[in-house]
């Protein structure tokens, strides 16, 4: 992977990590060339829709993510469905219900009582939900949180 791929895949990251609690369109640039998109889409009761898409050498994922947060930030469900930049397929659920998180991804899945504020971190997120976490976890004394 050339440095100017990871240096322009980076800057996109960024930038959509900067704005993507907000409803909006961003262009996934690869060597300053449109390569993809992340369109975010903020949905009725504090839903957030996201798809993101990018290709670069006829790689890149094909992602479509849905998140709820509760009215200080932390996640109470979360969805992601499609396949990762080299093929592999991504499908991961997490929910709070009843005092109790519950995961499945292609790697684990687990259930268990939580008693404290935490956030989810997925295998294969967005540039979204991170944005979302990172201002959660950015609320916080010492800007900590502990993860799932």
């Amino acid at each position: 992977m050339s440095q100017l791929w990871k240096r322009s895949f980076a800057g996109a990251l960024l930038a959509a990590v900067a704005w993507a609690a907000q409803a909006a369109d961003f262009v996934v640039l690869v060597q300053k060339e449109p390569a993809g998109h992340m369109k975010v889409t903020a949905g009725v009761g504090g839903r957030t829709e996201v798809d993101f898409s990018f290709r670069n050498n006829g790689r890149g994922p094909d992602l479509r993510e849905s998140f709820r947060l509760d009215a200080r930030g932390l996640p109470v469900d979360y969805e992601i469905n499609g396949k990762a930049t080299f093929g592999a397929e991504v499908r991961e659920t997490f929910q709070i219900a009843n005092g109790r998180a519950s995961w499945k991804s292609r790697v684990d899945d687990g259930d268990e009582a939580v008693t404290e504020d935490f956030v989810f971190l997925p295998m294969d997120g967005t540039a979204a939900y991170s944005d979302a976490m990172l201002r959660f976890m950015l609320s916080r004394p010492g800007a900590a949180v502990p993860t799932l």
